[in-house]
């Protein structure tokens, strides 16, 4: 067991992770507490299994984030990918499961 994290780019709006239906998974992490603990403070809650819907406007605060970390575990291109994903007008979500 452990932390999983994704983020997602799908024209659907899902309200949990059985209706998740990606079309492009943009990025894999395994245990980045990092970026988790960044999308708790953000959202103040990510539940376990459910995606959150990030706009651009999270994407540039995730960005600034990373760069006080100094930290790149494939975060800066799957935050490029999800703002060309926003672009070509799909959502991007973030989804944790523990």
């Amino acid at each position: 067991m452990g932390l999983d994290q994704s983020l997602y780019a799908t024209s659907k709006d899902p309200k949990d992770i059985g209706e998740l239906q990606p079309e492009e998974e943009l990025v894999g992490w395994r245990k980045n507490y990092g970026i988790h603990e960044w999308m708790f403070d953000r959202f103040r809650q990510v539940l376990n299994g459910m995606p959150t819907r990030l706009t651009a406007d999270d994407l540039d605060g995730l960005e600034a984030y990373l760069r006080l970390l100094g930290d790149d575990r494939g975060e800066w291109d799957a935050i490029r990918r999800a703002r060309l994903a926003l672009g070509r007008g799909l959502n991007v979500f973030y989804c944790a499961i523990w």
